[in-house]
């Protein structure tokens, strides 16, 4: 028996993870600025006040939605094995972003970014997507310099572009997934991309040898 003045929380009485999933697919749909609370309340089929009780206002809710996502999001340290021959951990990678942007069920395309494409441009959601940005191209720059020191990306490749050019590949990679043609196309333009990285760069004999030069 419970001592006066003590009282036992009461147990949720809904599935987080199902409930966090249709505010997500919410969030993907109308984006942060459309989305009411109501909205939010009708989708998610919880009341208002536990609506409140359980994740804070809209903007915590959202925010609880980006770090729950990102803490999904496939580890980039370990797919970019440096014990793995080069192309075969970069192969990893933009695999691992075409299944990220591409799942069996949900919304496709990356939440971060969808967050700061949209109209409202959501100001927390632009710095973690900086963040992350900056850190991937510094990543991928160290990486692809081990390769073409190790022989594997030649010597007149410029590794600061190429990292910039698969981050840019990241983002076609979220827009495309959202507008129709996913994981079939988007791997075959990972492969296509995958070539133009180890193949060897045009000779700069020829004016547009010394143009593409520089990728």
């Amino acid at each position: 028996m419970l001592e006066r003045g003590f009282f036992m929380a009461r147990p949720r009485e809904f599935d987080e993870d199902e409930v966090l999933d249709r505010a997500l697919e919410l969030f993907f749909r109308k984006g942060y600025e459309a989305t009411s609370v109501q909205d939010l309340v009708e989708a998610t089929g919880l009341a208002r006040a536990s609506l409140y009780g359980a994740f804070g206002d809209k903007q915590a809710l959202y925010i609880r939605l980006l770090d729950r996502y990102l803490s999904k999001t496939p580890p980039l340290d370990a797919l970019l094995d440096e014990n793995l021959p080069p192309r075969e951990a970069l192969a990893g990678l933009l695999r691992a972003w075409v299944q990220a942007t591409c799942p069996s069920k949900g919304p496709r395309g990356c939440f971060l970014q969808l967050a700061v494409n949209q109209q409202d441009d959501v100001p927390f959601a632009r710095q973690r997507l900086e963040e992350r940005s900056r850190h991937l191209q510094a990543r991928l720059e160290s990486f692809l310099a081990a390769a073409q020191r190790r022989g594997e990306i030649g010597s007149e490749r410029s590794p600061e572009a190429l990292a910039h050019l698969l981050l840019v590949f990241q983002q076609g990679v979220a827009a495309s997934a959202r507008s129709g043609p996913c994981t079939p196309r988007l791997t075959e333009a990972a492969e296509a991309l995958l070539t133009l990285i180890f193949s060897p760069a045009p000779a700069a004999s020829s004016p547009q040898g010394r143009r593409k030069q520089q990728v």
